[in-house]
């Protein structure tokens, strides 16, 4: 009896997954060119946007209508505002306030 709880549980997942992976991500076609600084900054066009932390680089803002929600990127990647996905920092467009860059003259 135990094998087939399992079997039937198996295939539950997997219909979930499926179903989870599934959804489209749409990305905003009429990105600012001007990167807000937080959901308020952001055009009254733009319902659904995400933008950069203004604390760290490894940071987004989601913003859905009136909600803001504070992401993570996945551990050594930035947030790139132009294409609205964490990438490695080298491909990213955000310039961390927290790091300190020194010339030599």
């Amino acid at each position: 009896m135990a094998g087939k709880i399992t079997v039937v549980l198996a295939v539950c997942l997997c219909g979930v997954l499926a179903v989870v992976q599934s959804v489209p991500y749409t990305k905003p076609t009429d990105i600012p060119d001007t990167i807000p600084r937080s959901c308020a900054d952001r055009p009254p066009a733009n319902d659904y946007l995400m933008v950069p932390s203004p604390q760290t680089c490894s940071k987004f803002i989601v913003c859905d209508g009136d909600r803001e929600t504070v992401f993570d990127c996945p551990d050594g990647l930035h947030f790139c505002y132009a294409k609205q996905y964490c990438d490695f920092p080298e491909n990213s467009d955000c310039t961390d306030p927290t790091t300190v860059r020194s010339t030599t003259i």
